[in-house]
């Protein structure tokens, strides 16, 4: 989801009377009356907040997306965050002018945007997803088949795909002192690749489970000591070690060793192995010249850390 929300002159025309109206065909309750602000509105997604003028933590996030994804955010608020006995209220799903677009309309969070540098926030969410990953034991046997698989396989593609565009911008001369900033990138990746069997020992040490993607401050609420996770439209079925690596791991550790006799050392190296994910999540190859080499050395540390080659410098 893009968070940035564009200047009014840029924009042709406001989404808000458009979520009202999606809002209006699925709830008895008209909110024709009922003021709305656009809060974010990018490329992929469009998110807009109804005010039901109830108070914070009444009102309405309403998300324009692709249907096909907006239908795999609903199954997870739906089926699948109740079985934590934590998660937003799910309003449901309205359609679009577009048929190929939808509006996914749930609880407002509005709470306090996580900080993964502060401590309390580290230990709340790392109880919260200890908590959620073990409930899943319990829920619909088919979740792993409904939704993307996230492994070291989906990686792996994402990290032949920066390897392609990097080559890419090198052969068509982008930035004219960046010949040695892409070698260097490219030898990174050549090296995690090389070390990749090393990534998928380490992302198989916790069992499959669901996946966030994206645990964020855009992404997570703090409310007293409730977590709200939302925005799953990176959501998937398979090692946690992604989400695993923002939270506190100790807390983390401590409940997956009663849920899954887990040890510390294990929850830690699939950290490691998730901070790698994370950095290969982003579309790095495609930053300045710049950022390109803040990326690069990132992903050095990363992959120093988890053990699979020694640090670039």
């Amino acid at each position: 989801m893009v968070r940035a929300v564009m200047p009014a002159e840029t924009r042709t025309a406001s989404p808000v009377p458009a979520a009202v109206t999606a809002w209006n065909r699925i709830t008895p309750v008209r909110a024709s009356a009922i003021r709305g602000s656009l809060i974010a509105a990018g490329e992929k997604s469009t998110v807009v907040r109804i005010e039901s003028g109830l108070g914070a933590g009444r009102d309405v996030i309403a998300k324009r997306a692709k249907r096909s994804g907006v239908l795999r955010e609903a199954y997870v608020y739906e089926h699948l965050l109740p079985a934590s006995g934590s998660g937003l209220r799910f309003f449901g799903v309205g359609s679009d002018d577009d048929a190929s677009m939808a509006w996914l309309f749930v609880q407002d969070a509005a709470g306090v945007p996580f900080d993964a540098s502060i401590h309390r926030h580290g230990r709340l969410v790392a109880e919260w997803l200890a908590a959620l990953h073990a409930s899943m034991e319990e829920v619909d046997a088919n979740a792993s088949s409904r939704l993307p698989r996230q492994d070291a396989t989906t990686y792996a593609t994402r990290l032949r795909a920066a390897g392609v565009a990097l080559r890419r911008r090198q052969a068509l001369g982008d930035g004219a002192d960046g010949t040695s900033i892409f070698e260097a990138c490219l030898e990174t990746c050549g090296r995690l690749e090389a070390g990749w069997g090393r990534v998928v020992e380490l992302s198989s040490l916790l069992p499959p489970t669901l996946v966030h993607g994206d645990i964020s401050a855009e992404n997570a609420r703090i409310v007293g000591d409730a977590v709200y996770l939302f925005d799953w439209e990176k959501v998937g079925w398979g090692t946690p070690s992604v989400d695993v690596a923002r939270v506190d791991l100790d807390t983390y550790a401590a409940r997956a060793h009663e849920m899954w006799g887990v040890s510390s050392a294990m929850v830690e190296a699939s950290a490691a192995c998730g901070a790698i994910f994370r950095t290969l999540s982003h579309d790095w190859y495609a930053k300045s010249i710049r950022k390109l080499d803040l990326y690069r050395r990132r992903l050095a540390r990363e992959m120093h850390a988890a053990g699979i080659a020694e640090e670039l410098r």
